[in-house]
Order: structure tokens, then C-alpha cells, then sequence
């Protein structure tokens, strides 16, 4: 997808600045998760810039602080942020005409190209400015004239690959300015385009596959597969293919972008991959036409030769049949109304519990329950953890077939 660059940049002027404050600065960067996996993004981050000591949890997320670089890297490799912001600045403003006088003096130039697709995501507490859409109209107007003013904003602007956002948090009359630099969440990992039954995003796929001390180079069994969310993310991880790999970036139409240093850190990543010499990931459905459509996307990404896809009912599935030592099994069962009443649903993970300890003794197991009240069906020690999904909140249980 063509993108905006530097070099297109004929203002030398601007061409300075974007060099002296954008490109050669250290930024505040905020990787926001879902709730309760704070830490586990904490740990991601320290992995992926093993040099940083800038690094901090806070409500909602994970602060850091880095120069652009970072932010690519981060968006390219991150398996559990949802989506990474820069921040701009924060101010104080008690009026609409105060508010106006002092975006028009911020460089938004630095930071966006036009003002034509620019999108705002505003929430507001305690404020004397708590109309959001009166608030949004004021930005829209002073980023508007300030990049007509610089010369920009123009209709044509070239490289123009999709809407920008600013993220807007106003809070006891302070106005709190982010860019973002992901644009689609990045649980959209440019692969899936069907969605199952029961799906599961793949930030919250790749966190129960980490919570559940996965080891990338031991096998994975995906028994109620779905759409594959659990082995295409275990697949990439153990390919050490990065979670963004197939997807583009808000980023890349910023005026800062320079294709050169985003290619290089694409090449660096490309020279880690790791090709198996055979299948580690076993994905397998009742539903055919799912099974069908993720042979398909298997093929398509290059993963073929790290998931083996087929269509099996779990309780018919052995695992010493296929692959000859212990792994993970990651079960995401349907929810709800799908399985039938309450009682049909006591049985029906008292039955997954027993064909575990039949069939997969020794492996490590990550199931995702509806009602924590199941847990208690379980015969053998486990762990749990809350997890959010959408508006359900599931439980994660990890632990080890004896």
C-alpha cells in the first residue's frame, strides 16, 4: 500500500523540524491493552526494546517512552496491545474560545498531512467543555486552518493511505492530545476475514496462550478451532513472524514516516523467521466450511507447513496419533444458548475434563469458560484468570494433566 514519506516533503522549513522534533525526539508513547493483561504487555514491551528502561504500567495500559523507531517496532511485533498512541501535549481550557486559540498554535503540520479524512475520539468527565460534539467541531477548525496556513490540508495531498485519529481525553478541564499511530485495533491482523461461532480476538488469543506457559517449539492442539484464532497466532509465534506482519499502519501516512527505516525493520524481523520442518499446530472443527476456510487462509499466509488443519470432533481426537510428544491444548468452546441448559452445560465440560485426563495426560491445558462455576468441574489443580471479552467475562484456566 503506497504511503506517505519524508522525502516527498518540499518544505525545508518544516523538513527541519519534522527532523529536529519529531524524528530526532523521544516521545510518551501508551499502548493501551485489555483489562488485566497490564503486565503481561509490560513484559512484551521489555522484550521488544530490551534497551528501554523507560517502561511503566499504568491504568489501562503500558507507558513508554522512545523515539519513532520504537513505535514502528512496537505496533510491528506487539501480540497484546490493542492499539499504541503518541502523546501530543495537554493544556488547560474552561471555554470554546480558549480552547480554539490554543490548538491553532499546536504544530499539528508535524503530525498529520490534511485534515480531510480526520477522525476525533473524545471522551469527557468533569468539564465545563462535556459537549463532544461541540468539542470535535473546534478541533476539526483549528487543525484545519493551522495546516492551511502551513500550506497543507490540500484535497490531493499525496500519500494519503486512510484516516488519521486523535484520541481527545478531557478531564477536570484539562485536555489530554494522543495521536494514533495503529489505526484498525491490532487484533486485526490482516489474515482472518471470517469470523466463527465463538470468536475470540487475537490480542486476547495470543495473552491465553502466553498465561498458559506455552513453549513455541512444542505442539499446540486447537480442538474447537473455529476460525483458527489460537493456531494462527501459536503458528506465528512459533514462525517468530510478528503479529502486524500482514497488516499496514496509521503511521505510515504521518509526515515524519520514512519508508527506509520501516523496510529496515521489516528485513530485521524477516531474518528471524523460522521455518518448521514439520507441523507443531493442529487445528480441527466440526464445522466443515470453517475448516475449509482456514485451510485456505493456512495456504494463503505461508503457514501450511506449521498448522495441520482437519475436521474431527474433539472427543474423537488422540493426540499420540499425530504428534509424539506433550504440548498445549488451547479450548475455546462455544457459549451460552449453543450448548443448551444449564445442566446440558455442567455435562458437557465434565465430559471435555474426563477426555482430557484420558487422552492428554501430561500436556498443559488452556480452556476459556463462560461461568467460573464450571472450574469446579475440573478434577485436577488449575489456575485461573478474569478475561474480557467484548461484553462477556470469560475465565481462563491453565495448569497441567496429571
Amino acid at each position: 500500500m503506497p504511503s506517505s514519506d519524508i522525502h516527498s516533503i518540499s518544505n525545508k522549513g518544516l523538513l527541519r523540524r519534522l527532523k529536529r522534533h519529531v524524528i530526532g525526539g523521544e516521545h510518551l508513547f501508551f499502548a493501551a491493552t485489555s483489562p488485566g493483561l497490564e503486565r503481561l504487555c509490560l513484559k512484551e514491551l521489555r522484550t521488544i526494546m530490551p534497551e528501554s528502561k523507560n517502561i511503566v504500567c499504568v491504568e489501562g495500559g503500558v507507558e513508554f517512552r522512545g523515539c519513532l523507531t520504537d513505535c514502528y517496532r512496537v505496533n510491528l511485533h506487539s501480540r497484546i496491545a490493542n492499539r499504541i498512541l503518541m502523546r501530543l501535549e495537554n493544556f488547560k481550557a474552561t471555554n470554546f474560545i480558549q480552547l480554539e486559540k490554543t490548538l491553532f498554535k499546536l504544530p499539528w503540520e508535524l503530525y498529520l498531512n490534511s485534515a480531510k479524512d480526520l477522525t476525533f475520539k473524545i471522551s469527557s468527565r468533569h468539564s465545563r467543555l462535556y459537549h463532544t460534539g461541540a468539542v470535535e467541531d473546534h478541533f476539526h477548525r483549528a487543525i484545519s486552518d493551522r495546516l492551511t496556513q502551513c500550506g497543507l490540508n490540500k484535497a490531493d495531498s499525496p500519500g494519503v493511505v486512510g484516516a488519521q485519529t486523535v484520541f481527545i481525553r478531557v478531564a477536570d478541564d484539562r485536555f489530554y492530545i494522543s495521536m494514533d499511530s495503529t489505526g484498525d485495533h491490532l487484533h486485526k491482523r490482516g489474515i482472518k476475514k471470517h469470523a466463527a461461532k465463538a470468536p475470540i480476538r487475537e490480542t486476547l488469543a495470543a495473552a491465553a496462550i502466553m498465561m498458559a506457559d506455552h513453549d513455541p517449539n512444542e505442539p499446540l492442539v486447537d480442538p474447537m478451532c473455529g476460525s483458527g484464532t489460537f493456531a494462527i497466532e501459536a503458528a506465528m509465534m512459533a514462525g517468530k513472524i510478528p503479529a502486524g506482519w500482514f497488516r499496514d499502519f496509521a503511521f505510515r501516512d504521518w509526515p515524519a514516516f520514512r519508508s527506509r527505516q520501516w523496510e529496515y525493520i521489516r528485513k530485521q524481523a524477516a531474518e528471524k523467521f523460522s521455518k518448521a520442518s514439520e507441523a507443531t499446530v493442529f487445528a480441527s472443527d466440526m464445522d466443515t466450511d470453517a475448516v475449509h476456510r482456514l485451510e485456505n487462509r493456512v495456504k494463503r499466509y505461508g503457514l501450511s507447513h506449521t498448522i495441520c488443519v482437519f475436521s474431527k470432533d474433539f472427543f474423537d481426537i488422540y493426540p499420540k496419533t499425530f504428534v509424539d510428544q506433550a504440548g498445549l491444548v488451547m479450548i475455546n468452546p462455544p457459549y451460552g444458548r449453543r450448548i443448551g441448559q444449564p445442566g446440558d452445560r455442567k455435562r458437557f465440560y465434565t465430559s471435555i475434563f474426563d477426555k482430557l485426563i484420558k487422552d492428554f495426560r501430561g500436556w498443559k491445558i488452556g480452556l476459556m469458560v463462560p461461568d467460573k462455576r464450571f472450574v469446579e468441574l475440573c478434577p485436577f489443580k488449575v489456575k485461573t484468570y478474569p478475561f474480557f471479552h467484548g461484553g462477556l467475562k470469560l475465565t481462563l484456566v491453565t495448569g497441567r494433566i496429571p
